[in-house]
């Protein structure tokens, strides 16, 4: 199950314990304004392979360069998130 199924079907015990009917309609309301107003997932993922111009066999651009450089992105702040809707044409 994706996190988006997850929040829906969270979503939707929550509103059957509110006593909410239409519960579909409310959910996608509910769901499409937090889309509208930026809301993303922050999703756990590994950081991406840092990408240089230098010749990767000189030794002095190993691992530890690489690993330095994730480090940097992380201590600014790099997440990965997916969209809380995600596209019609991936639901397929």
């Amino acid at each position: 199950m994706t996190k988006q199924e997850e929040i829906r079907e969270g979503l939707r015990a929550k509103l059957f314990e509110l006593g909410v009917t239409n519960k579909g309609f409310v959910i996608r309301q509910i769901l499409e304004y937090l889309h509208s107003q930026g809301v993303v997932l922050k999703v756990d993922r590994e950081l991406p392979f840092p990408m240089c111009t230098v010749r990767m066999n000189d030794p002095r651009y190993q691992d530890g360069a690489m690993i330095h450089a994730q480090k940097l992105m992380l201590e600014a702040g790099y997440v990965a998130v997916e969209p809380l809707i995600k596209p019609e044409s991936s639901n397929k």
